[in-house]
């Protein structure tokens, strides 16, 4: 049986993984539909954090163990929904502006 590792994940680059997610929601064109999904399902961040560890013997193949680790430490605290969202509304914000210059 593998071992997966048990990563301390630093506030920057977790800020630095959601930021990169939030780029590419709003590239995308689908900021409200994440907010409103993010939104709907933030109750349930710690048992998405559970679900990505059980997946991670399917999944890690694909995406390594390491990384899987660490989007089952981002979805398992509950505040990181909450600045994936500012994030989003922060790029969505600025998008806006420079569509009015």
């Amino acid at each position: 049986m593998p071992d997966y590792p048990n990563i301390d994940l630093s506030d920057e680059e977790r800020d630095r993984i959601l930021a990169r997610c939030a780029e590419k929601v709003v590239k995308a064109g689908m900021a409200a539909p994440a907010i409103l999904f993010v939104e709907m399902h933030k109750p349930l961040s710690f048992l998405a954090g559970q679900a990505v560890i059980v997946g991670t013997p399917l999944f890690g193949a694909l995406f390594g163990p390491d990384n899987m680790m660490k989007l089952s430490q981002i979805l398992s605290d509950r505040s990181n929904a909450e600045r994936f969202i500012k994030k989003i509304e922060e790029l969505v914000s600025s998008e806006e502006q420079e569509k009015e210059k």
